[in-house]
């Protein structure tokens, strides 16, 4: 004779019949909306790298904020994608008070020639 469930066997044996499983997969519509920071880095990356190539490649953070108008916090954020996702600069961030030096790598002047920019 089976013995009865307790309260505790019912509790998982719920866990292991959730209402998703007996739910079919729903299909991907496509790639994921971009995130703010990616729509920043669209935005934004295009001015600050024709700026840093019209100066020769190389721009301190405030010569750049004169240049594209850019918020100083904006332009880092989008400085730290640049350099981190993309390795298209050099942010050498030795500066105490924020004044980094930037500098525009080959990779970026190659992929702008590509594009156009």
């Amino acid at each position: 004779m089976a013995q009865p469930l307790s309260n505790l066997d019912y509790l998982i044996d719920a866990v292991k019949r959730s209402p998703a499983d007996d739910q079919p997969a729903r299909p991907t519509t496509g790639p994921a909306p971009p995130t703010p920071m990616q729509e920043a880095v669209v935005a934004f990356g295009g001015p600050i790298l024709r700026e840093l190539r019209k100066a020769g490649g190389k721009l301190d953070a405030f010569q750049l904020v004169d240049a594209t108008s850019i918020p100083l916090e904006t332009l880092f954020r989008v400085l730290d994608t640049l350099s981190s996702d993309f390795h298209w600069v050099n942010v050498d961030k030795s500066d105490p008070k924020g004044n980094y030096q930037i500098e525009l790598k080959p990779e970026a002047l190659e992929y702008m020639q590509k594009s156009g920019l």
